[in-house]
């Protein structure tokens, strides 16, 4: 044995300082914690002075990564320092830049933007591409805030005399953040490759009178004078407000080359106006279709309103072409108020509603070819691989374009990082999974089956037919095209096929096929078996009925209390049974109750099944079709003790039902010594739904598919059993839970399965002959 002494904390101290290595480390450690904070405290206090001087939307974003102690936009900005890309320079006299900043003085003290301080100029001289140009300089921008910067402010360049800049008359300079960042440049690359016509877009280096100001965005201006860059081909620009305006118009018709086209165009608007014309035969729908989808994906229309569109008359195709411009600024916080472009207008989402206010745009939507061009190149935008081909076949330019606004605006994110939530939404609003259509059957006669349709949605669905077991085909005596906003269901004709016989027996599985306008492949729903004027007495929500427990001989009430109680003795349930809420159902010890006839029970109180060791409780099915006991929104806590669950099955009435065959929804409970044992029909023997939950000593054997689900839970399952499960033991999904001393025996599937958005904590777990163990999705 060795004896020692405690050293003295000055012992201590001397012996560190003798330690180089251990001293060495201090200091770095304590050098790089200085660091941090004054990093901090810088970063701070310069995002404070960024607010008071206007520029907090740039400086937000970064804090925020501060706030996370996330830095990695410091790297994003040394690559942006090494960018290389064109520059913009200006030289402009004292006295019109005195000029220009009166006028943005002007503003700020207004709050406004008037339409003459737009109209002032200034004459400079512009440097672009090695070559020197004359221009005229105005202020850019209809929104003040625009101008809260002091340094960076939308401007408008124009050319004098009869040069262009790089085959520009007109362009706008614009700070990143007024043109979108990089959204505007995006949008225009996805248009592009729909063969839509977009204004010239780019990001430039800017200077003026020598004054570097960092990344600002080039973008092209609808003129009078683009046509001249024959970019367009040989037909009219032209836009549209209260009448068409095409610019440079007496010119156009002074020359041979575009007389006829001038003459032909405004003809075909003056049909449109007086109603000879339809908007299809004016405008391009396909192409229309198109753009108003990409506005869709990027959560913003403000490139096809009035005021931003302008259009192309291809006298090829004889048609006017959508030109757009000014994407703004993406990112998907607006997806509280979406709504497709042909979906019904939502007063909260104010682009759509801005829409639905202009009548012309209103014709263009409402046409049935711009809604499948539109669907089309929905579906495309929001498949799982549009968002990597459209980096891939950009990377190299998406790459040096973030570098170069990473140089001005590192905590800034890339667009198409916004992008994967856009399109999920998009396809979510446009692209259900289910509710679209609703059908019910009328009758079968002289070879024909008559179906009442009713579609669910804004948009229209084209029906292809009726089919059974994907076996025989019903088709459509005219073919059906659903329009959307509700209304009543229509009665439709399908003819049966020579070679096939109806039989009522087949409406159990009749299903109705359709899909949007122009889409592949084809979408179902079931078909009711019957009418829909008798709709009600199949009772259309079967959940939502009144407490009917006073019609049972033995269901007793406990006077002057809120107890309802299932007595000790043998009962026979044949028909449901509904509980109230406010109430409270007690089950006492020794009460055995069969179930027969389809009977469920329905419960909106609290349950308490009050078995002993000595004297359980037993909920069977002697002719094996029981469909189970649902608990709904209970809010005082369920306890269930020694009871027996025996061959109960999930409850479906009507198209209505749930997936458990004993259900807990909003309802916490607690199970100790519960057994279920051989269910039937349904997903699961036992589901938890949005509550909390304990279970301890209970039993799971024989079971049909999963024996337990449950989804957003928090709860404890432990010292319990699952033997023979046909799927899953324990299959939880956005859920907090804790598995300790649990067997697993012979489970078909995953014994245990922890989904998406869950903690599944497991200790002592025994899992046997099974085909999985574990699993995390």
């Amino acid at each position: 044995m060795k004896i020692g002494h405690k050293e003295s904390d000055d012992s201590s101290l001397k012996q560190f300082f003798k330690n180089r290595k251990l001293l060495l480390r201090a200091v770095l450690s304590l050098g790089g914690i200085g660091v941090l904070v004054v990093l901090f405290l810088a970063i701070a206090g310069y995002g404070a002075y960024m607010g008071k001087i206007g520029q907090f939307a740039y400086s937000k974003p970064l804090m925020l990564k501060v706030s996370d102690l996330d830095f990695s936009f410091l790297s994003d900005y040394a690559n942006g320092e090494l960018s290389q890309f064109e520059a913009v320079e200006i030289d402009i006299k004292p006295k019109h830049m005195d000029q220009l900043q009166s006028l943005r003085d002007r503003i700020l003290r207004e709050g406004a933007v008037d339409d003459a301080i737009l109209t002032e100029e200034v004459p400079a001289r512009l440097i672009y591409q090695g070559q020197t140009y004359e221009v005229k300089i105005e202020l850019a921008g209809k929104m003040a805030i625009h101008f809260n910067d002091p340094a960076h402010w939308p401007l408008q360049i124009e050319s004098r005399k009869s040069a262009s800049v790089a085959n520009m008359k007109r362009f706008d300079l614009l700070p990143p953040a007024t043109g979108g960042y990089m959204t505007d440049w995006l949008g225009n690359e996805i248009l592009k490759g729909n063969g839509i016509k977009t204004m010239k877009g780019d990001f430039v280096k800017l200077s003026i009178n020598s004054k570097p100001l960092g990344v600002y965005y080039l973008q092209e201006r609808f003129h009078k004078d683009l046509i001249e860059s024959r970019r367009f081909g040989e037909g009219i620009l032209f836009k549209v407000e209260e009448d068409m305006v095409v610019e440079k118009e007496e010119e156009l018709m002074n020359s041979s080359d575009t007389k006829g086209h001038l003459l032909t165009l405004r003809r075909m608007w003056t049909d449109l106006r007086a109603g000879l014309l339809t908007v299809d035969q004016f405008f391009d729908l396909e192409k229309m279709g198109k753009l108003f989808a990409v506005a869709d994906l990027m959560n913003q229309q403000h490139p096809v309103l009035r005021e931003n569109l302008s259009f192309y008359f291809n006298p090829q195709t004889g048609r006017a072409e959508p030109v757009p411009c000014e994407f703004n600024n993406l990112n998907n916080s607006r997806n509280r108020a979406f709504s497709s472009t042909v979906g019904k207008p939502k007063p909260e989402s104010p682009w759509h509603h801005t829409l639905a206010q202009d009548p012309l745009l209103q014709q263009i939507i409402g046409h049935y070819d711009f809604k499948r061009a539109y669907l089309r190149e929905a579906e495309e935008l929001t498949r799982e691989d549009f968002i990597e081909n459209l980096l891939l076949d950009n990377g190299g330019k998406v790459n040096v374009l973030l570098n170069r606004v990473y140089k001005n605006w590192p905590g800034h994110d890339l667009p198409t990082a916004s992008l994967p939530g856009n399109q999920r939404y998009l396809r979510f609003v446009l692209f259900p999974d289910e509710g679209e259509v609703t059908a019910y059957f009328n009758r079968a006669e002289d070879g024909f089956l008559e179906v009442s349709l009713l579609n669910q949605q804004d948009v229209p669905l084209e029906v292809g037919y009726l089919g059974w077991r994907d076996t025989v085909i019903f088709q459509p005596a005219q073919p059906i095209t659903l329009e959307g906003g509700k209304g009543q269901p229509k009665a439709y004709r399908f003819q049966v096929p020579p070679q096939a016989a109806w039989a009522d027996s087949m409406l159990a599985e009749l299903k109705v096929y359709f899909n949007l306008p122009g889409l592949t492949g084809k979408r179902s729903a079931l078909v009711f078996p019957w009418a829909y004027e008798e709709r009600r007495a199949h009772n259309g929500n079967p959940i939502v009925r009144p407490a009917n427990h006073h019609t049972f001989a033995f269901v007793e009430e406990v006077p002057e209390t809120n107890v309802i109680t299932i007595p000790k003795g043998n009962w026979t349930l044949s028909r449901d049974l509904v509980i109230p809420a406010g109430r409270r159902l007690e089950v006492e010890a020794g009460a055995r109750i069969d179930m027969v006839n389809q009977a469920k029970v329905i419960c909106y109180s609290p349950v308490y099944f009050m078995g002993t060791e000595q004297d359980s409780i037993l909920v069977h099915s002697s002719d094996r079709t029981a469909q189970g006991w649902i608990i709904f929104c209970a809010k005082e806590r369920s306890l269930l003790e020694y009871t027996t669950f025996d061959h109960l099955n999930c409850s479906k009435e009507n198209g209505w039902g749930v997936s458990g065959a004993v259900v807990f929804y909003e309802a916490p409970v607690d199970f100790n010594a519960v057994a279920f044992i051989g269910n039937q029909v349904g997903d699961d023997f036992l589901n938890v739904i949005r509550a909390d939950f304990t279970m301890e000593n209970s039993l799971f054997r024989d079971i049909n598919a999963d024996a337990f689900d449950c989804d957003f839970c928090t709860g404890t399952v432990s010292h319990s059993s699952f033997i023979d499960v046909g799927n899953d033991g324990i299959d939880v999904s956005g859920t907090e839970i804790t598995v300790s001393h649990v067997s697993l025996v012979r489970i078909g599937d995953k014994g245990l399965s922890a989904g998406e958005g869950s903690n599944m904590t497991a200790r002592h777990i025994t899992i046997a002959d099974s085909e999985i163990g574990f699993t995390s999705k």
